[in-house]
């Protein structure tokens, strides 16, 4: 069970492509980036806000939600790319992520 947060800025409108990296270490990294798009110009500073959770997923599954600052103008409505890219901690219970947005998810099992 994730924590829920305090309101912040929309999800984007999809998450269109993933790429993670694993990072030996002491911690180990979990790298992710990923592409997605907004349904128009203006977006900025998309981020992937991992969850908090009180206990871990008994599925291994770290979520992460994909948000943006929405335009602060009436732009055109022509769908636009957004990126965005998180290191965290690699957890020993880490089976995969998903990633959400407003119209869809993406997952990832390791």
């Amino acid at each position: 069970m994730s924590i829920p947060l305090p309101e912040r800025a929309p999800l984007v409108l999809s998450v269109d492509s993933v790429v993670y990296q694993v990072v030996a270490g002491a911690p180990p990294k979990l790298i992710v980036s990923v592409v997605g798009t907004v349904d128009s110009g203006g977006w900025q500073a998309g981020e992937l806000i991992p969850r908090i959770y009180l206990d871990y997923p008994k599925d291994g599954v770290q979520e992460f939600d994909f948000i943006a600052g929405p335009p602060r103008r009436v732009s055109d409505p022509v769908p636009c790319p957004i990126f965005s890219e998180v290191v965290i901690e690699f957890e020993n219970w880490m089976r995969g992520f998903r990633i959400h947005s407003a119209s869809n998810q993406y997952d990832v099992r390791f």
